[in-house]
């Protein structure tokens, strides 16, 4: 048995999350790392690594490739081979080579919005254009909106999905993927699956890797996967790249190698290893915890603030709040902060984030109970005013 329950102090680590606050008081249920502590196999076979006086370049041997292989087969059911395989700094590093690699400035690219900031940054950045295919809430459950989904197919060149879905929680179902797989090949579309968020699904949902859908989809996608967000080892810089067809992985790999991107890191290496061969019975009790902070959630917020709306996640420790009854959003921010607790804007995803905040689960529940407690009192402010 894992103690979620430790409260550990990351103030003056470097955190992004904790040394970034003006107020030290604060509690930011802000950027998507857990507070939970690092599964401790991994941080075992780091300080073995570490105690080794020398840290010299680190190669990619079989039981890196096999501990991947092993993982996602045990996981997901997903049958690897070692040459599909590549070690990227980060997802976001591997979906950026994938739309220089397999697109050309001007092309456009679809995203299903409100999605992760990123997504707008990495296509526009590239000179790439965006095309948004905006999720549609139909009773309290984010949904794709398949018409409109065609007509952008017919222009895009490809598809960036994010499954399960940042900010919404949404884990799509195989019809669903059948749907997106379908158009995808009756528009010749690329598919580019940002899948970090994989390893975090809750009861009743089931998590469908994108080149398992179909032949086509197998040719003509890239998966992205890593062990940051699961074991909480973002900072270690480390991601997998996934790609069955041998055309789309040379020119993905000219590209990686070309930015000298394409060798690991020490402590990424045996971190990710070490993640997928030893943390499964870690990882299983993180996500019945994070499930309960879900529920617990929920429950809270049925009783002390009927009026904010959620949709209820089905994966990911995110969870994405409407607050639009409560009046303005920005006076809503900006109050929650005075009351020394950070959410995310909504508005950083999209337009469609109004009157919304994006909160991390991923913490113990009594650090969650205060940060609940802190909102609750900054919205009776605001219904007071």
């Amino acid at each position: 048995m894992y103690d979620f329950n430790i409260i550990q102090n990351r103030q003056n680590t470097k955190s992004e999350k904790w040394d970034t606050l003006d107020n030290k008081d604060s509690i930011p249920f802000t950027v998507a790392d857990t507070d939970f502590q690092t599964a401790p196999p991994i941080m075992e076979a780091i300080i073995e690594r570490a105690a080794h006086p020398i840290l010299g370049y680190t190669i990619l041997d079989q039981a890196f490739y096999n501990s991947i292989i092993n993982f996602c087969q045990r996981r997901y059911g997903l049958e690897l081979k070692k040459k599909w395989i590549f070690i990227t700094p980060g997802v976001m590093s591997g979906v950026g080579i994938a739309i220089d690699a397999w697109t050309k400035e001007g092309d456009s690219i679809i995203i299903q919005t409100p999605v992760y900031t990123p997504f707008y940054r990495v296509i526009e950045k590239n000179g790439r254009k965006l095309i948004k295919n905006p999720l549609k809430l139909i009773n309290d459950r984010y949904m794709i909106d398949f018409e409109n989904l065609e007509q952008g197919m017919k222009t895009a060149k490809a598809i960036l999905l994010c499954n399960p879905h940042n900010p919404t929680g949404r884990v799509y179902t195989k019809d669903e993927m059948e749907q997106i797989v379908a158009l995808a090949e009756k528009y010749s579309v690329l598919i580019i699956s940002d899948e970090i968020h994989s390893d975090i699904i809750y009861r009743g949902n089931k998590h469908l890797t994108i080149s398992n859908i179909s032949e086509y989809a197998k040719a003509n996608s890239i998966t992205m996967i890593a062990p940051s967000k699961t074991f909480n080892i973002p900072g270690l810089s480390t991601s997998v790249a996934i790609i069955p067809d041998d055309k789309l992985r040379y020119s993905f790999y000219t590209k990686l190698r070309a930015l000298g991107l394409h060798e690991g890191n020490a402590f990424g290496v045996i971190a990710l290893e070490t993640a997928y061969t030893d943390c499964d019975p870690w990882l299983d009790e993180l996500v019945i915890y994070l499930e309960e902070n879900r529920d617990y959630i929920l429950s809270y917020l049925k009783e002390n603030l009927p009026a904010v709306k959620v949709s209820k996640p089905e994966g990911t420790f995110l969870m994405w709040l409407d607050f639009s009854k409560y009046g303005d959003h920005t006076h809503i921010h900006q109050t929650l902060i005075k009351n020394n607790v950070m959410l995310v804007d909504g508005l950083i995803f999209g337009e469609e984030g109004h009157g919304y905040l994006r909160l991390n689960i991923g913490c113990p529940k009594s650090v969650l109970t205060e940060g609940l407690n802190r909102i609750s009192k900054a919205i009776k402010e605001i219904s007071h005013d």
